[in-house]
């Protein structure tokens, strides 16, 4: 229980003190960024079945898709640049791998 506290408790100081600061958009940016990052850890950690190059396309696209649209609803134009800009930098890695 004490691992889980302190795990979790200066994040939860984090948000509140970004969100005090810059309204209610920051904090659940860092959330769904934060959740958008460990989802795909989670399906990295997992390993596909096949890879093979249409696969990471598609979940590539996919990713970038998602953070265009949390950051586009978010903080408008220019999150979705950013958020598309940061996603495609953390997609391409995994796409180059099967070259």
């Amino acid at each position: 229980m004490t691992v889980l506290f302190l795990r979790w408790l200066p994040i939860a100081a984090l948000l509140t003190l970004i969100g005090f600061a810059f309204g209610w958009r920051a904090p659940v940016a860092v959330i769904a960024a934060y959740v958008l990052f460990f989802w795909r850890l989670r399906l990295e950690r997992r390993g596909a079945p096949a890879r093979n190059r249409l696969r990471s396309g598609l979940a590539a696209a996919a990713s970038v898709t998602a953070a265009g649209a949390i950051g586009g609803v978010l903080f408008g134009g220019l999150g979705f640049i950013f958020a598309v800009f940061i996603a495609i930098a953390l997609a391409l890695p995994r796409v180059s791998r099967l070259y």
